[in-house]
């Protein structure tokens, strides 16, 4: 992952999240919302880093630098 791909989903997902919380009066309800916000972008950023996942799990990948011959 890029850094400018990085900084436009970062920029996404707030966008998405600040339009959600205009008006918000209660702190309870914003603080779940921005913990919610929070960990939607953790796993998708470590989804995004890591890559697709293989459809089948017991097959060996050697496609990693440190393995390759």
């Amino acid at each position: 992952m890029k850094k400018e791909e990085f900084l436009a989903f970062a920029s996404m997902e707030y966008d998405q999240w600040a339009s959600s919380q205009e008006g918000q009066t209660d702190a309870h309800e914003f603080e779940r919302s921005f913990s919610e916000l929070m960990e939607r972008f953790s796993n998708r950023l470590f989804q995004l880093s890591v890559g697709p996942i293989p459809s089948d799990r017991r097959k060996k990948n050697d496609s990693h630098p440190v393995w390759a011959d």
